[in-house]
């Protein structure tokens, strides 16, 4: 079990398949796919849409805030994100896309190797926390 900093979050559970790449992720990229189209990505290929996306932290630009946008727009963002730090690019992506957005995980969550898990995130009131299985 991880216990989760919530910094956007308005539920109370998510019950998803989980992504978890171990690089820094960048948004930019193909806003019609909903996969992972980074080529240096440990999880290039991986589909994001609608599965809760677990990477360190972000990188790249402040298009990336607005390509988390778009994907919403689409139905192709991610229901929630876990960062170990999220950074402000990132943040401001997942409000103003209504994506789920905690980070902190305590242990870490990126001592687990990349790759498709399944996961549940509950509210615990000033956190939230997170089992993961195989």
């Amino acid at each position: 079990m991880y216990k989760l900093r919530k910094i956007f979050w308005e539920g109370e559970k998510i019950e998803s398949e989980l992504i978890l790449s171990k690089k820094p992720i960048s948004f930019l990229g193909d806003v019609k796919s909903g996969y992972v189209v980074a080529d240096d990505s440990d999880v290039v290929g991986a589909k994001i849409s609608g599965r809760i996306f677990a990477f360190p932290e972000g990188r790249g630009s402040t298009v990336g805030t607005y390509v988390m946008l778009q994907l919403s727009k689409e139905g192709l963002a991610p229901i929630a994100i876990v960062n170990r730090r999220t950074e402000s690019i990132i943040a401001a992506g997942a409000v103003i896309s209504g994506i789920a957005l905690f980070d902190s995980p305590s242990p870490d969550l990126f001592e687990l190797e990349p790759g498709i898990y399944r996961a549940e995130i509950e509210d615990r009131g000033e956190f939230a926390v997170m089992r993961v299985k195989k």
